[in-house]
């Protein structure tokens, strides 16, 4: 077993917590720029420190103003005709007068309205599902953009980066999971809006079952890619299985790059959705079809943001996936960081 060198650790993007390869001067998935000019640091401001004579100043003056008024009270009650010094007459209010003055005076007490709570934001990197009949997915957050896609009760996405607000709504920037019966919505990025207050939501978390390494290829296969991504992110995964062999496409309409990543029909594949996808660095040989093999690898690899899609040579205006697309499932691919071939 061949052990390479770790790759160099990929940056996060702030915004969607995508990886950045290593010189982008924006993210793939979101756009935010990601070399913006750093802040200048802050200094503490310094204390200002008092003469050493001022605190027993402000004292002995203090001491000085309670005895001079001490006194000028002594002088003024000793010289006052006993007659000023009764108490002061003064009418009284009717008791009608006191008691409407007194309700006057009372503080308001009508009631406040409590707020409408909030539901719990879906984290990155979560697969959610549709919770109403249907739910709009748009082109941007907002309810003026394009249509892409009608997608029904029960269909699955994944959350990109974190949501934004706008208005009662919260728009969730996802990825439809590839199904099946699904056609002209299939592996496509939008928006979709839920309320923001905890009632009536149009999209719910869902549950995911997450097979624990080491793991057979089927089982592997089983979970769908962008699912996979959501349970198992940068985690190393051990999976086992038996190399076979499909005929290469000799004119693709459709050409992925870098191809050791991002072609999705490789010609070497252990089971559906689990193909041989070497790290570069790794120098690795390819298996031969029958090989049973213990692999070590991973999803979230930091070349997926180079990831691109061309019309083939040949091919007549043929639709190109969404860029973003591209980049988001060579993030939900296995990619082979060593194996070794096992007894059958």
């Amino acid at each position: 077993m061949t052990n390479p060198p770790p790759p160099e650790h990929p940056r996060t993007c702030r915004r969607c917590g995508a990886d950045v390869s290593h010189g982008a001067t924006y993210c793939p998935e979101c756009g935010l720029v990601q070399n913006g000019p750093a802040l200048a640091p802050v200094r503490p401001r310094r204390a200002r420190r008092r003469a050493p004579w001022v605190v027993p100043a402000i004292i002995a003056g203090g001491l000085a103003s309670v005895a001079g008024g001490a006194l000028l009270s002594i002088a003024l009650n000793g010289a006052r005709d006993p007659v000023a010094t009764e108490p002061s007459t003064s009418p009284s209010l009717p008791a009608s007068a006191a008691a409407t003055a007194s309700v006057s005076e009372e503080p308001s007490t009508s009631p406040t309205p409590s707020p409408t709570p909030t539901a719990a934001p879906i984290a990155n990197r979560s697969v959610a599902e549709v919770a109403v009949e249907a739910v709009t997915l748009r082109a941007n957050a907002n309810d003026t953009s394009a249509v892409l896609a009608e997608l029904g009760a029960g269909r699955r996405l994944f959350v990109i980066g974190e949501p934004e607000e706008n208005g009662e709504l919260r728009w969730y920037r996802v990825g439809t999971l590839d199904e099946a019966g699904c056609s002209d919505d299939c592996r496509l990025i939008g928006w979709v809006s839920t309320p923001i207050a905890d009632v009536d939501p149009t999209i719910e978390q869902a549950d995911v079952s997450c097979p624990s390494s080491p793991m057979t290829a089927d089982e592997l296969a089983a979970v769908p890619p962008l699912e996979a991504l959501h349970c198992y992110g940068r985690s190393e995964l051990t999976v086992t299985g038996t190399v076979q062999r499909r005929e290469p496409d000799e004119d693709p309409p459709i050409v992925f790059s870098p191809s050791w990543l991002a072609d999705p029909n490789p010609e070497l594949f252990l089971a559906t959705n689990v193909g041989y996808h070497p790290l570069p660095e790794s120098d690795l040989e390819a298996p031969e079809e029958g090989d049973r093999v213990r692999v070590r690898g991973h999803f979230e690899d930091p070349a997926a943001t180079s990831c691109r899609a061309t019309a083939g040579e040949d091919a007549e205006s043929p639709t190109l996936p969404q860029p973003a697309r591209v980049v988001l499932d060579c993030r939900a691919t296995f990619v082979w960081m060593e194996y070794e071939i096992l007894d059958n």
